[in-house]
């Protein structure tokens, strides 16, 4: 009976941790979103911010680049949009 008692603590003891990694999976994919989802608002508000100075004053072709960037460090398409218009630069700078 000693021995059945241990297994059965055992297992109950195995189930918390499983109920625990669950629950810090689920907390770390909530943080993750998070994380994306404030990222998304700053870099499309900058983006914005960007987009206004193209019509008023202000430094638009050094504000785009920036909320690109920071959009990038979590979408894919933003870290593409990048690399083409860094290579389509690079491709008509003068050679030496």
């Amino acid at each position: 009976m000693g021995i059945e008692v241990k297994v059965f603590f055992w297992n109950l003891e195995t189930d918390r941790k499983n109920e625990n990694i669950k629950v810090t999976a689920f907390f770390s994919k909530s943080l993750r979103q998070v994380r994306r989802l404030v990222i998304a608002v700053i870099g499309f508000t900058v983006l914005a911010i960007g987009l206004v100075m193209v019509v008023l004053p202000g430094p638009a072709l050094l504000v785009i680049p920036v909320a690109l960037g920071i959009l990038a460090t979590e979408f894919v398409w933003a870290k593409k949009l990048i690399n083409k218009v860094k290579n389509k630069f690079s491709s008509n700078l003068p050679k030496n």
